[in-house]
């Protein structure tokens, strides 16, 4: 080696697809989940009291199970897995999932309580709690599975 070469490092193509191909089905799952989570807080029916006062009760709740939601996504994009179909199983659960959570919370029948009229959507209330858990469990089960074939 003379003075005037200069020396790089390259890494090997399956460790750059390695570090590569995990961040795009986490941006994917991610964004999926956001977008989600704005559609429904855009198109969601509002809560409408007995004084007709409309509050968003979608668009003020959703945002901490997104949040929560998003921690977990990004937990079990922290196991890589080194099959290349293997790592867009996580983003699609939760696109399914969030979906899932979007169209329950714009469409589900709403509960009219009491005789003053007071609108309750109920079902928009829950879905987002009960995708962030769900949410969880498919991440937790992407991440054991790829700490799993680590042992193999």
């Amino acid at each position: 080696m003379t003075a005037t070469e200069v020396v790089t490092q390259t890494a090997h193509d399956a460790q750059r697809d390695q570090r590569t191909g995990r961040m795009l089905p986490t941006a994917v799952a991610v964004g999926g989940l956001w977008l989600a989570m704005a559609l429904s807080s855009v198109f969601a029916p509002d809560l409408i009291s007995s004084d007709q006062d409309h509050v968003p009760i979608m668009a003020i709740t959703i945002w901490i199970w997104g949040a929560v939601a998003t921690g977990f996504v990004l937990f079990g994009a922290a196991f890589p897995t080194r099959d290349r179909m293997a790592r867009w199983g996580l983003p699609v659960a939760v696109l399914g999932i969030w979906g899932a959570v979007a169209l329950v919370s714009i469409f589900a029948p709403t509960i009219v309580a009491g005789s003053d009229g007071t609108i309750v959507p109920v079902a928009g209330l829950f879905s987002p709690a009960a995708g962030a858990i769900a949410t969880g469990y498919a991440c937790l089960a992407a991440a054991w599975s790829a700490v799993s074939e680590r042992r193999l």
